[in-house]
């Protein structure tokens, strides 16, 4: 969903001018990439969450064989991961320095790892996944609007 959107924006935005090639897509699979692992992190904290319930009625999803301990902390690192990415494509020139801005959601983002990592109760924590996601994502809109602003003044 996440590559899908963003390849199909930029489709649109340059049509024009778009040409099909390998470089690109890498670039727009990085640019997307934060996003995508967000939105899948979701889908794991629903599965970690239900994994007791899931296990009673015999259904497997990557929980059941990972384990939850496993699976919490590959939730974990891939929340370092998005982070990490979007650093990537900074340094790549792929992202513009602004968003260096998603610093600011550090420290929220390793508040919810870690609420999310001591307890896995849906109820209370699958929010956590969420707040990540929205949190991160609003984070990276502020970034290009910063820049937006820049190169209109500069």
């Amino acid at each position: 969903m996440g590559v899908m959107i963003t390849l199909i924006s930029v489709y649109i935005n340059s049509y024009q001018i778009f040409q099909w090639d390998s470089q690109l897509l890498w670039k727009i699979l990085l640019a997307a990439s934060p996003e995508f692992v967000w939105i899948a992190n979701i889908m794991f904290a629903n599965n970690i969450c239900d994994a007791h319930e899931d296990e009673m009625n015999n259904r497997h999803t990557i929980v059941h064989y990972l384990g939850v301990k496993t699976s919490v902390w590959l939730w974990n690192a891939l929340n370092i991961l998005a982070i990490a990415l979007i650093f990537v494509g900074i340094y790549l020139g792929v992202y513009p320095i602004a968003l260096i801005a998603i610093v600011v959601m550090l420290q929220m983002i390793i508040k919810q790892m870690r609420l999310f990592t001591q307890k896995q109760v849906k109820r209370e924590t699958f929010v956590c996944a969420v707040k990540i996601l929205i949190n991160g994502s609003l984070e990276l809109c502020l970034g290009f609007l910063i820049y937006l602003i820049y190169s209109l003044v500069a």
